[in-house]
């Protein structure tokens, strides 16, 4: 008979079914992409930075400095634990052309270098993740903002001319720079292959005039490293630590705490939209309830049919919540910054942990909800579970008094006669709409 109960009631009910199994998926699959993006958000400069290996002080100077006295003062420099040098060659958008014509870049204030592939200093990312080993003879890679601003794409031929020595290269794709990819900071790297870097710095006025040195040092004592190397500080043209970097990525972490918000918020849509469901759904069933109670059914077999009908319903709609809720946080991350990698794909135990958390949520709902039953008796369960009594006037409005009309008056009268019941819906649709404007502004939509 039990389970006889529980057929005719999942079969009876399926619209009731269907909507809390919907809500149910849905709450999986925002809580569980959503703490997977908040733990994902919350440490992705940190990560991005180890994952480049970027260095804990960095410089820049230029040939015109003595390079030997620098390089034979970094290795006085005890407290230096490593460094590493990158050969570059400075120029301007007047050197680089495509079809014959200048490229129009919207930002004209950057400096634009042409690098080395040889003796990498840092990891640089290309689009798909993967770290950028060596570049082909002829083809050439450009940091992921640079891109953008010149309107490069893959296969593009250009030309990059830099006091008569001119080659021609195909443009391979961007790169993601942990040290001069933020849009804030005013370098911007090509990468080419070490044998055409070479047919540049092969001119003695390209190499005397516009080439220069990016220095990384890596140092456990970044105070003593600084006065050890005082003598050659004035050399360097620009330097700085990763406090530096921490503020020059501040708008793409601005973008990713939208990003936290919006995870936030579609969690407390979930719990408080599921946990108005389910009450809600228990109250149409207060009749069967004093039906059961009626014929002799102990409470906690009553209690245990819903239970266990709300249990197999947790369970469909969170494995499906499960498989959903990846592509669902991908999306979301998706709206993230251009310039850093967010690393997302070890989240997997996270986002099993919280769907199994959300099936005890709701299991804990449905305990608490069905609390009434061992409290009412058949009668008053046959009332939908009042007893009949009022001490207070249900309507606080008076429509004699009202100069509303009757379909703006019930409605009116239906809010401030039961705001508890209707102040669920209303913080519903405030987190729904405060969700949807965070995301629209991911988008960069007004």
């Amino acid at each position: 008979m039990y389970l006889n109960i529980l057929k005719k009631d999942l079969k009876r009910k399926k619209t009731m079914n269907v909507i809390l199994l919907v809500f149910i998926i849905l709450a999986s699959m925002f809580v569980s992409s959503g703490v997977s993006n908040i733990i994902t958000t919350t440490t992705a400069l940190d990560k991005y930075f180890e994952m480049a290996d970027i260095p804990d002080y960095f410089a820049l100077y230029m040939n015109k400095a003595d390079h030997m006295d620098i390089i034979k003062s970094l290795e006085n420099a005890s407290a230096i634990d490593e460094f590493r040098i990158e050969e570059f060659v400075q120029i301007s958008q007047s050197n680089i052309t495509r079809d014959g014509e200048a490229l129009n870049a919207s930002n004209i204030s950057q400096t634009l270098v042409l690098q080395s592939d040889r003796n990498m200093g840092i990891n640089y990312f290309l689009d798909d993740g993967s770290v950028l080993e060596s570049v082909p003879k002829g083809k050439i890679y450009a940091a992921g903002f640079t891109e953008k601003n010149m309107g490069l794409k893959v296969g593009d031929k250009i030309i990059v001319e830099i006091e008569g020595v001119s080659l021609e290269f195909t443009f391979a794709g961007g790169f993601k720079d942990a040290v001069c990819g933020s849009e804030l900071m005013g370098i911007k790297r090509f990468i080419l292959n070490g044998g055409d870097f070479d047919e540049y710095m092969s001119d003695e006025t390209i190499k005397n005039m516009y080439s220069g040195k990016f220095l990384y040092i890596h140092t456990a004592d970044l105070d003593r490293t600084l006065s050890q190397i005082a003598d050659i500080s004035d050399s360097f043209t620009f330097s700085g630590d990763t406090k530096v970097l921490d503020q020059a990525y501040i708008f793409d972490m601005i973008i990713t705490g939208l990003i936290l918000a919006v995870s936030i918020i579609l969690i407390i849509i979930s719990f408080v939209v599921l946990r108005f469901t389910i009450t809600f759904t228990l109250s149409e069933e207060f009749r069967e309830i004093g039906v059961m109670k009626a014929i002799g059914i102990r409470n906690i077999k009553i209690r245990g049919l819903y239970l266990t009908k709300y249990a197999a319903i947790s369970v469909v709609g969170t494995v499906i919540g499960l498989v959903l809720s990846y592509p669902f946080g991908k999306m979301l991350m998706g709206l993230s910054t251009e310039s850093i990698i967010i690393d997302s794909g070890n989240n997997a135990f996270v986002n099993i942990g919280c769907v199994v958390l959300v099936a005890a949520v709701i299991l804990l709902f449905c305990l608490g909800c069905t609390g009434r039953v061992s409290k009412m008796s058949p009668i008053d369960a046959i009332r939908n579970g009042q007893t009949g009594e009022r001490f207070r006037k249900k309507s606080v409005m008076s429509l004699g008094r009202s100069r509303l009309g009757g379909a703006a008056f019930l409605a009116v009268n239906d809010i401030v006669s039961s705001p508890k019941r209707y102040s669920i819906i209303i913080l519903t649709f405030f987190f729904v709409y405060v969700a949807a404007d965070h995301t629209f502004q991911c988008h960069g939509v007004s």
